[in-house]
């Protein structure tokens, strides 16, 4: 359940069985066996799920089940079938998913990207496997098949809610509608009804009046779309304050926590109606949102890709394989140039500073949240990413490390120099505010100290001590996976609570969660 919405949200571990079938005696007991059955496939593991990786099977054929229920034997069963018929899936994007008898996606927001993709280029999505994405809580889920455009454009509002209901909520919406390159807003907003349009803004509008301190940022090209929506629909209509919206939280996702996302997004509204955002001069010809598409390549997880490691070697078994395969290139923006520009999927990637993402539960303990809602976050957008950068160059990391690569992509330009009159609540808890005005690169060497002062007053532990240990990284646009083998844990971070989930930090635009498998199990 989402605290903020009071609606459903899904966990990426939910299993969703549309028909199943047995074949038993007729003295069985049917009901245990049932039972049985919902157990198995509950426990079963499959290959990168802990990672975030999505599997849809066409069918699945189980076997030789003892008719007594026996636990043990069950999970051994299903488990070998779940792993048989892992290892023969494909990508959805592949053009030979159609028939595969399963395929995966790297994440849930991935299989919903690429759909919302299809539908918006009015391309067919008729495969086996989209009624199963589209409806995954249905028992029965309804046929769909994408053949026109007027039918895929009904699907536009329900593929928006299966997004909204992850665990990034608003935030991966705002990331999937703006990675799609040359988005027709046009054609998106005509499939929202009104009415709907107006239920998501009185759901990611905050309860309490807020005061917006500074200017709200609509960038590019986030910016091509929100003017495409002023022309069509106007300023006061709901489809295009939501879009607007979306623009906003992009930007920064602290402000749903805030409830200063729809505020937000009014005024940016305005400023562009009156030709100025920033101080910037806006361009509203006819042709401002058609200007090339390459800037889209640096917005919502469309960083530079990293270069996979060669892939691991044959003696490794298929099924604990790890995906080192990028998007299709169909799939990929292109940019003025015609080539490719995809976006950072790293999955299964060894690392030495598998620990950095522990100090994000530091970070929440000393006031980041805080800070971030007294506007921290719009001083600098890459604020906490500079921040985790520090933290993995104090540490010592290699620079080759896939997160310091990561985070390198991330942070773009330098700190500015300039002097910023200083809210109180930018500073952690744990230090005393020592300056009224200072830069962004001040604040960051606050943050750093104040991180480390917590780390050795509470644990005894040293930086290096935390982030500096053998790991698996994974990320995504939304997902931030972490493994390190269950053999190594630190009863030093265990006892301080650091190794705990985070979870959906807005802060910090990610879903990071933490995963300890025994060392054979860990992919890498």
């Amino acid at each position: 359940m989402d605290v903020r919405t009071a609606s459903p949200t899904r966990d990426r571990y939910d299993r969703h069985v549309r028909r199943t079938r047995m074949c038993i005696s007729a003295g069985a007991p049917r009901h245990r066996l049932a039972f049985a059955v919902e157990e198995a496939l509950r426990l079963a593991s499959l290959p990168g799920e802990d990672e975030g990786r999505h599997y849809y099977f066409r069918h699945l054929r189980v076997t030789g089940l003892p008719m007594s229920g026996d636990r043990a034997r069950w999970l051994e069963i299903f488990q070998r079938a779940l792993i048989e018929q892992a290892a023969q899936a494909v990508h959805g994007s592949d053009a030979r998913a159609a028939a595969a008898p399963a395929v995966f996606f790297r994440s849930e927001v991935e299989a919903l990207e690429i759909l919302l993709r299809r539908i918006l280029a009015r391309q067919s999505s008729s495969e086996w496997f989209w009624p199963i994405v589209t409806s995954p809580s249905s028992v029965a889920a309804p046929a769909f098949i994408a053949s026109s455009p007027s039918r895929g454009t009904t699907m536009i509002p329900a593929v928006v809610e299966q997004i909204r209901a992850t665990s990034a909520s608003w935030a991966a919406v705002a990331a999937t509608i703006f990675a799609i390159p040359r988005l027709d807003a046009v054609y998106l907003l005509n499939a929202v009804p009104a009415r709907v349009a107006e239920t998501w803004l009185r759901e990611m509008q905050g309860s309490i009046a807020h005061a917006l301190g500074t200017a709200p940022i609509i960038s590019s090209p986030a910016r091509r779309s929100v003017e495409q929506a002023m022309r069509a629909f106007g300023i006061e209509d709901a489809r295009t304050i939501w879009l607007a919206t979306l623009a906003v939280v992009l930007e920064s996702p602290a402000e749903l926590i805030a409830g200063t996302a729809v505020s937000r997004a009014r005024v940016a509204l305005r400023k562009i109606a009156e030709g100025h955002v920033d101080g910037t001069l806006v361009e509203l010809s006819p042709t401002s949102y058609d200007s090339a598409s390459s800037e889209s390549s640096s917005v919502a997880g469309f960083e530079p890709y990293l270069r996979m490691a060669t892939p691991a070697p044959a003696s490794v078994v298929p099924a604990l394989s790890v995906d080192r395969v990028s998007l299709d290139a169909d799939q990929l923006p292109r940019s003025d140039s015609g080539l490719a520009t995809a976006p950072w999927f790293g999955s299964g990637l060894p690392t030495r500073a598998a620990g950095l993402f522990f100090l994000l539960n530091v970070l929440q303990r000393i006031g980041i949240a805080e800070a971030f809602s007294a506007d921290l976050g719009r001083v600098d957008p890459q604020f906490a990413a500079r921040l985790m950068q520090r933290f993995a160059m104090q540490a010592g990391v290699d620079p080759d490390d896939p997160i310091r690569l990561w985070l390198d992509s991330l942070v773009t330009g330098t700190a500015g120099a300039a002097p910023l009159s200083c809210d109180a609540a930018w500073w952690p808890s744990n230090l005393r505010v020592s300056r009224t005005a200072a830069d962004v690169d001040y604040l960051v060497r606050i943050w750093c100290l104040g991180v480390r002062l917590w780390c050795w007053r509470v644990g005894k532990l040293t930086l290096r001590a935390v982030v500096c240990r053998s790991g698996v990284f994974s990320v995504n646009r939304i997902d931030l996976d972490v493994s390190m083998p269950l053999d190594e844990a630190d009863v030093r971070v265990r006892r301080v609570g650091l190794d705990l989930d985070p979870g959906w930090l807005p802060w910090f635009g990610r879903v990071v969660r933490f995963h300890y498998p025994r060392r054979g199990e860990l992919n890498g």
